[in-house]
């Protein structure tokens, strides 16, 4: 089965252009993007489902109009082939992720808050919450996916927090791959409190390695993967669709001193990114409505 999107996933709008679709070119690159990564995988999927990129003139939102269910796309992540010499998904975090996770730390003032990766992968953002001060929770639905580390509790389904509320919800690079981000950002609300803050992050369209040849390159340029890979990413977000996603779901910015004391950069960027896209920003700090500024 496939699913076919048929509203815009960040707005909801319904106004929509077929954006990109497989030419003969593009056929060819698609079929060797399929052998390089995924063993010949994806082309044995073109019989039922054809990569066709719409676009929502409402909010400029990228997205497939056709997208694999679960199980295909469990398949294909599970026959996912790691270019050689790349290095380890499970290797120790990095200054930057340490940074960014001291600096959430920082934000919310307290002695030991609490933190939910969810999507955790291979919880490299867990290890580093960790090394910083919080008490870490793992949310990554692949079973196979396990933690070295007794001070993360890792869970492999929503159910077992059922009634948990968190100081922080870390969205790292998680919503472009799922079919409905709407969804994901609906069922993290049962985990915040008034007080919670979600910070969410994902690729930005307009600040990418393929730069002004993003759409020339797609589906593959023949040596790296693009950043609206089929079907790995399922959406590309601009600073104005994630935004539009954000607020159809209810949650607002993060303001307030300690927001531009702690990532004053972002905070330039999220006013200079309506403006330009080169300048903008596909972070977020999130809050529910009834969040009261400091």
């Amino acid at each position: 089965m496939v699913i076919k999107i048929t509203k815009c996933p960040a707005c909801l709008g319904i106004h929509l252009l077929e954006f990109l679709k497989l030419n003969e070119s593009r056929r060819g690159r698609f079929v060797e993007y399929s052998q390089t990564y995924y063993g010949g995988l994806l082309e044995q999927w073109l019989n039922h489902l054809e990569p066709v990129l719409l676009q929502c003139l409402d909010c400029g939102h990228i997205f497939y109009q056709f997208v694999p269910e679960d199980a295909e796309l469990s398949q294909m992540y599970s026959s996912l082939i790691r270019p050689k010499n790349s290095p380890a998904p499970n290797r120790p975090p990095s200054q930057h992720m340490l940074y960014e996770m001291d600096r959430m730390f920082k934000l919310t003032g307290k002695q030991k808050p609490t933190v939910l990766d969810y999507g955790s992968g291979y919880g490299r953002w867990s290890q580093a919450a960790v090394k910083v001060g919080f008490d870490v929770v793992s949310y990554e639905p692949h079973s196979n996916r396990a933690s070295a580390d007794a001070r993360i509790d890792l869970v492999h389904s929503l159910s077992s927090l059922k009634g948990q509320k968190f100081d922080v919800i870390w969205l790292e690079q998680v919503i472009e791959h799922v079919p409905n981000p709407q969804i994901v950002l609906r069922q993290i609300r049962e985990f915040m409190c008034k007080d919670s803050i979600l910070r969410m992050s994902v690729p930005n369209i307009y600040r990418t390695r393929e730069g002004r040849n993003i759409w020339n390159e797609w589906p593959y340029n023949g040596e790296s993967s693009h950043v609206v890979a089929p079907y790995q990413h399922l959406h590309g977000f601009s600073h104005r669709s994630l935004s539009a996603l954000c607020s159809s779901v209810g949650y607002r910015n993060f303001r307030g001193l300690k927001m531009y004391t702690c990532d004053t950069v972002h905070q330039l960027r999220m006013i200079l990114g309506k403006h330009s896209g080169f300048l903008s920003t596909t972070k977020r700090y999130l809050t529910l409505p009834d969040h009261q500024d400091s």
